[in-house]
């Protein structure tokens, strides 16, 4: 997932948003929570996916329990906020924890056709928990 930077995006554009260089280590299942915010902040891959919408925290952590089934409570818990703090530090996600919601980061609109091409399949075979109060909540 180490993003093509379109040529007329070039480095600076990381540098205008004040984002590291370098891509981010899958650490611990960080790219799973990763899956969960684009199937939650993404409701139609046939559109851009940058900037998407907001979604709430509770509905990206709902998502990730189908993703990461087998685990505790506790430990998916611990797997969302670490995995949320991490993405949001490389600018992958955008974490307003005063609103308890998460928005996909400008890093996303770094990828290329290719990448887009592989994140659309992803986002039809992750499975999604959608209630209709998180789509509320999150406009």
């Amino acid at each position: 997932m180490i993003p093509n930077l379109p040529e007329s995006a070039g480095p600076v554009v990381l540098a205008e948003y004040g984002l590291p260089g370098t891509a981010m280590p899958d650490s611990k299942g960080t790219f799973r929570v990763l899956g969960a915010c684009i199937r939650c902040c993404w409701p139609d891959p046939g559109t851009d996916l940058w900037p998407g919408q907001p979604a709430s925290i509770t509905h990206v952590g709902r998502v990730l329990e189908r993703l990461v089934p087998g685990r505790t409570r506790l430990s998916r818990q611990q797997l969302l906020s670490g995995g949320l703090r991490r993405l949001a530090t490389y600018g992958w996600v955008l974490l307003q924890e005063r609103t308890d919601t998460v928005r996909l980061g400008p890093r996303v609109a770094s990828w290329g056709a290719l990448e887009l091409s592989t994140i659309r399949e992803l986002w039809r075979v992750i499975p999604d928990d959608t209630a209709p109060d998180d789509r509320r909540e999150a406009s």
